[in-house]
């Protein structure tokens, strides 16, 4: 579906460039000459759908009488030209492009015998073609002003352009089998009637939504009667006009036409952007303003009704799951190209597209398998770039569903695949991809070359961003399909934005501390990317073995170890796993501690690293030692801590005065001067009876660290002796403890 410059490699009869539409390259008329096998200029007497021999997927026989045999004289009057897709009871078949015709649809046609691969029609009897270059193959005429047009050229005289240029190409001159008039709708005289369009509202519209365009004027006539209404074709930018299929007028008179907007349906074309005509009998009116057509949703029609297509849950997860055969799969930077596009409409507007495994299917058709392939050789045909096939099913009520999609892309072509601009002579994949799933979204064509669904794109140039018009389109679509239809299939399930990405998570987390004591609890962040749905979270050793939260909170851990955790995260792609073996390092706590008094000094039964005094439930400032010299009456406690940094805190000691035999008291005392001393200081007992005695002298841990007999009251303790640091003395009238405290040596 896009108009672009001829890919490299293709120089067709000395023409370097050309135009690529709707995923066509040009294949340019001297070619179509050349290459085709028959020419012939007829009308479509008869179509009739029918099913290939595997059920798969339905053409549609098209019976043409011949009026001129251009090339390869045929003695029969009438041909079989075989089309894909058609309507056969409840299933409908939908080619992005594809040929289409009608009865009566008048025409060239540039036809080859039909493959061995094309299943034989019911009517066998006649002779059996397709079109060469599929939808390039026909030229259909415009009688009334002696005009026709393909999908990239009009030619503005039948017999100048077209005969003419046919006959100098076949160097051979036609003949007539049955005569019509090119010029035979001229004006007549005596008509009466003569249609102006005076206005129309609303001018901007959107197509195959039933939007009503009232076209006020005069002349309409009473009835309709073979009058018609008609509007730019956005499958050829508009320079040609189509006309809706008869259901879709809703009134007519003679001042007033009322109309709904048309989409392409399986059997009429769209509307597009630009001025409007009504036609009656052969005078036409042409409206002096121009409708905007915002964006076109596909409809089909069956048995003169018009539907509109809706998605549907096809895969039990919601939707539709493509799979890549393993030819297109081993192509990489194809299929990453793809899936680009694929995300671009899965965020866009939530479409529940799911891309599956690799399949080994490589053929289009109803088959149970949503395939995204390559073609097979010239299984697409000269021009076409690739195709997307919809199959749809309805039920008694007419509700037309999606079941099934293939797209599939032809092999030959000078595809760019990267995220980088495409050279001049290269076709940007992401863009026609993204264009293509447009179609399998359900929306068909519009005049404007900022949208995806433009029917155009030059070569070396990108389109891959969805603008506003796409997403409303799409999700029009989405909101009928995202409710219970009485067909019977489930609705789809719209993605969101957490799960949309085609990406896999990637699985990741952090502790709030990894180094714990036993009995702590700590918490733990997701740090996983991709947008993750859901996760679960496993604690070996933990009080709390799993939890399905995102930041679990409070996990704790009782017992000594090394214990590993584990995260699994899952956005509905797929799923990731984090494992952090030893992640978690618990300590055992240190033995709790008691409290032991001597005179005034409590001393912990714990040796650790640090020890914290409290009295009656407040810290004890600088009181980090081994022991404590209580100065009142009241509730102590200490809390030790080891080397691992874990605590653990004794019971509450009660201390007391009563019974001890007081250190500073009139009988006997304890001295220490200086203190804190730098070189040497002298203890000294008052009081005793006895005054000899020992000096002990303990650090921090507990640890003696010196012993000093006292001889006639005194002793001296040399700093040589001893490092500098903070001690606890104890001072001993033989085995009696008469005094203790803090020395400092500086």
């Amino acid at each position: 579906m896009f108009k672009k410059l001829l890919l490299a490699g293709f120089i067709f009869l000395g023409i370097q460039n050309s135009f690529s539409q709707c995923s066509m390259i040009e294949v340019p008329l001297s070619q179509r000459i050349q290459n085709s096998s028959v020419i012939i200029e007829g009308r479509v007497l008869k179509t009739e759908s029918f099913w290939n021999s595997l059920h798969t997927l339905i053409y549609t026989s098209n019976t043409i009488e011949i009026y001129k045999n251009f090339k390869s004289e045929i003695s029969s009057v009438q041909i079989e030209l075989i089309t894909e897709g058609g309507t056969i009871g409840n299933k409908m078949h939908l080619v992005e492009p594809g040929l289409q015709l009608t009865e009566g649809t008048i025409g060239m046609f540039f036809i080859e015998p039909a493959k061995t691969t094309n299943p034989t029609s019911l009517n066998s009897a006649n002779l059996q073609f397709q079109a060469y270059a599929d939808v390039q193959g026909f030229v259909k005429y415009d009688l009334a002003n002696n005009s026709a047009s393909d999908p990239f050229k009009k030619y503005n005289s039948i017999e100048n352009d077209l005969y003419n240029v046919v006959e100098k190409g076949t160097a051979h001159k036609y003949s007539v089998l049955k005569s019509i008039a090119i010029s035979g709708l001229q004006n007549n005289s005596q008509q009466q009637l003569i249609p102006v369009i005076n206005s129309f509202t609303p001018t901007t519209v959107t197509a195959g939504t039933s939007t009503i365009l009232t076209i006020d004027g005069s002349g309409f006539g009473a009835t309709q009667g073979s009058s018609v209404v008609k509007f730019k074709n956005p499958d050829d930018g508009g320079a040609t006009y189509v006309q809706p299929a008869a259901s879709h007028y809703v009134s007519w008179s003679d001042a007033q036409i009322q109309v709904k907007v048309p989409a392409k349906t399986n059997i009429s074309g769209s509307a597009g952007t630009g001025t409007i005509q009504v036609i009656v009998s052969s005078i036409t009116a042409t409206s002096s303003g121009i409708l905007t057509v915002n964006y076109n949703e596909t409809n089909l029609e069956s048995a003169s009704v018009i539907y509109q297509t809706e998605h549907v849950n096809t895969n039990t997860n919601g939707g539709y799951t493509f799979e890549t055969n393993t030819g297109f799969d081993a192509n990489a930077p194809a299929k990453a190209s793809f899936e680009r596009a694929l995300v671009s409409w899965r965020c866009g507007t939530y479409m529940n597209w799911k891309m599956g495994g690799t399949t080994s299917v490589n053929a289009f058709g109803n088959d149970g398998t949503n395939v995204v392939r390559f073609d097979i050789g010239s299984e697409l045909g000269s021009g076409t770039l690739g195709k997307c096939y919809s199959y749809y099913t309805s039920c008694s009520a007419g509700v037309w569903y999606v079941d099934e999609l293939d797209v599939v892309f032809d092999d030959g072509t000078n595809w760019n695949y990267s995220t980088n601009a495409p050279s001049g002579s290269q076709s940007d994949f992401e863009s026609v991809a993204l264009h293509e799933l447009g179609h399998a979204h359900q929306l068909g064509h519009v005049i404007n070359t900022n949208d995806v669904m433009h029917y155009s794109l030059t070569t070396g140039t990108t389109r891959r961003v969805l603008i506003a018009n796409n997403i409303a389109a799409g999700n029009d679509v989405m909101s009928r399909s995202l409710i219970t239809n009485i067909c019977g299939p489930t609705p789809m399930i719209a993605l969101t934005s957490l799960n949309c990405s085609l990406a896999l998570p990637v699985a990741d987390f952090i502790a709030s501390d990894s180094i714990i004591c036993a009995g702590d609890c700590i918490s733990f962040t997701n740090q996983s990317t991709g947008s993750p749905s859901s996760q679960t979270w496993t604690f070996t050793g933990a009080a709390t073995t799993s939890s399905p939260l995102e930041n679990p909170v409070n996990i704790c851990y009782n017992t000594a170890g090394t214990y590993t955790v584990s995260l699994v995260v899952n956005n509905g792609n797929g799923a990731d796993t984090k494992t952090k073996t030893n992640y978690i390092t618990v300590s055992a706590l240190p033995a709790t501690p008691s409290i032991s008094q001597a005179g005034t000094v409590l001393t912990s039964s714990v040796t650790a690293t640090s020890y914290q005094w409290s009295f009656n439930g407040g810290p004890i400032s600088n009181e980090t030692a081994i022991s404590h010299t209580a100065t009142a009456t009241g509730n102590y406690a200490v809390t030790v801590t080891d080397a691992a940094g874990c605590s653990k805190t004794s019971s509450v000691f009660n201390f007391t005065t009563t019974g001890i035999t007081a250190v500073n008291d009139n009988t006997v005392s304890v001295s220490i001067h200086p203190n804190p001393f730098n070189f040497s200081a002298t203890i000294e007992i008052k009081g005793l009876t006895n005054p000899e005695g020992e000096l002990q002298l303990f650090d921090v841990l507990g640890k003696t660290v010196l012993k000093s007999t006292i001889t006639n009251s005194k002793s001296t303790i040399q700093k040589s002796e001893l490092p500098a640091g903070i001690y606890i003395y104890k001072v001993f009238n033989k085995t009696e403890l008469i005094g203790k405290g803090k020395i400092t040596i500086n």
